[in-house]
């Protein structure tokens, strides 16, 4: 970790550069394949039926009725948090 600042100030905002977005959602997308023989249909269905999903969150305020895990409330175990932050 201690890499990172020195990377930071070598080539400017991580935002830039950092591939840690399209990794995640790589994460995403790998067990979606159930198909050996129709990888690219079974992603398609999976981006197709997200995406829908999402748009039907927006559309009608519905986070918390269509969310696939549930919301996490008060504290996680294990974390810290300032007395200032409240």
């Amino acid at each position: 970790l201690l890499h990172i600042a020195n990377s930071i100030e070598a080539m400017g905002p991580v935002w830039c550069y950092w591939a840690f977005p399209m990794e995640q959602y790589c994460g995403k997308l790998q067990p979606s394949i159930r198909s050996h023989h129709f990888p690219y249909r079974s992603l398609d269905r999976f981006v197709l039926e997200s995406t829908q999903l999402t748009q039907l969150q927006i559309l009608y305020k519905l986070h918390d009725e269509l969310a696939l895990w549930p919301t996490r409330r008060g504290n996680i175990p294990g974390s810290f948090q300032s007395e200032s932050c409240r």
